[in-house]
């Protein structure tokens, strides 16, 4: 509460919150379920009576540095001079041969055959890295009111489901380089994919206005072979237009089947 500081209309004094009224909401509707209704608790919040770590010139220097200011210090501390190194370094953990087979790991969380659920070995320990991911949302869970819970896993699987990307991404491209190596000149490594949904405006876009649109449609198909008598690789990409968007198996296999039609060498 200010010492000074009141409020214009009421002649109350300001009050600084010490959490958001989200947050606030969320404890009260927790402690009182047959309480007052949320509409009703944030009009009872609402002027600038009731203010949230901003405009805190009737704090006491103390109060003001030490009881606020040094949470924003602290936040940017952590983004100046922490980073996230253990998710950046996960990938570099997992043990794959050159040739496209995985390898047992001691840790769980680095094995890919327990993943792939073909591991028959035990696992004896779990490495430092991985542990703190667990870690420290166990902690959040100790220091945060039990509605908040959900929202907490909820973030956690999506890590989780990040580290499963990567693991998928850093096993495919693996086998890639490994079908590679083994490329002869009797055969042919094909990559098809959809490339991008096209609108008349724009043929670059983000993930978020890609998904869920209506344009043209960009197939790509890309053909290794290895030349004869020779180590080198002969790469063609063959680009698909399609003014329709549904990007079905039909016009894959269409694209796919116009490509090795149009190869003056088909693949054994």
């Amino acid at each position: 509460m200010s010492s000074y500081k009141t409020e214009t209309k009421t002649g109350l004094p300001v009050k600084y919150l010490k959490y958001t009224k989200e947050s606030l909401w969320e404890k009260f509707s927790y402690q009182f379920p047959d309480g007052v209704k949320r509409t009703s608790f944030m009009m009872f919040l609402q002027g600038k009576q009731y203010i949230y770590q901003e405009n805190l010139g009737g704090l006491c220097s103390i109060c003001s540095h030490y009881g606020y200011e040094i949470f924003v210090e602290m936040k940017n501390f952590i983004e100046k001079n922490i980073q996230n190194n253990n998710l950046q370094s996960y990938e570099q953990e997992l043990e794959i041969a050159v040739n496209g087979t995985v390898a047992h790991n001691a840790c769980i969380s680095h094995c890919l055959p327990y993943a792939f659920g073909t591991c028959t070995e035990s696992h004896s320990h779990e490495c430092v890295e991985c542990g703190q991911l667990f870690a420290i949302f166990y902690q959040l869970k100790n220091d945060t009111p039990i509605t908040l819970h959900n929202e907490l896993e909820e973030y956690q699987e999506h890590l989780l489901y990040y580290l499963a990307h990567q693991t998928r991404k850093v096993y495919l491209n693996t086998q890639f380089n490994a079908n590679l190596l083994e490329l002869d000149e009797k055969g042919a490594l094909i990559v098809v994919d959809y490339k991008m949904k096209v609108l008349p405006k724009s043929a670059r876009e983000t993930k978020e206005q890609f998904f869920g649109k209506k344009g043209w449609t960009l197939h790509s198909v890309l053909v290794y072979t290895r030349k004869e008598d020779s180590f080198e690789l002969d790469i063609q990409a063959h680009d698909h237009w399609s003014n329709d968007p549904r990007q079905d198996a039909w016009f894959t296999a269409s694209s796919l089947h116009a490509v090795i039609e149009s190869m003056n060498k088909k693949p054994e």
